[in-house]
């Protein structure tokens, strides 16, 4: 098995306010219940694992970016069974959409604007500022977000393919799983 690292961010803003122990993160990535990888190009790709859990009505869906020394785990959420009749059924990234249709805070990534961003091939200007090349779309919540995005620039520097891009408000998540 690959070396897995879990992020001290991921510990810090996922695995301690959720109750998530890094035992079942580990779990999740080595016997899961489904899983997704996303290459983008031979240098990004991104994996998401969900495992059922055996107590408690939720699966544990985790998100990675394979490295050459490993994995790195850098996201990590309970998804309960209240997200929607057909959980079951969806596939580790299906989950999270689901999650940023219910959690989700509109993200602007090139000229597009959404709730989730998932595989899109963007013209940029030369004067881009790669620092806010994704950014919120609405006026943030004073109690706390998550924005997550996965990006490659073009060797041209031209074009700009977003791999993922999400964000999640985070009191109202956290009301939902910790509630």
């Amino acid at each position: 098995m690959d070396r897995i690292e879990i992020t001290p961010m991921c510990k810090e803003r996922c695995l301690a306010p959720y109750r998530i122990q890094e035992e079942r993160v580990l779990e999740c990535i080595e016997k899961p219940t489904n899983r997704h990888f996303v290459r983008v190009d031979r240098d990004l790709q991104i994996e998401f694992y969900s495992l059922r859990e055996k107590v408690g009505r939720y699966y544990l869906l985790v998100i990675g970016q394979r490295m050459e020394s490993g994995l790195r785990v850098l996201h990590a959420y309970k998804i309960l069974d209240s997200l929607g009749p057909h959980i079951h059924s969806l596939t580790p990234l299906a989950m999270l959409e689901a999650l940023t249709d219910r959690f989700g805070l509109r993200v602007k990534v090139g000229g597009k604007q959404a709730k989730f961003v998932f595989k899109e091939k963007m013209d940029i200007a030369e004067e881009a500022d790669m620092a806010t090349i994704a950014s919120l779309a609405e006026l943030p919540p004073e109690r706390g977000f998550s924005i997550v995005s996965f990006f490659k620039l073009s060797k041209d520097k031209k074009h700009l393919d977003c791999a993922l891009c999400y964000c999640i408000d985070d009191a109202k998540y956290s009301a939902w799983v910790n509630g």
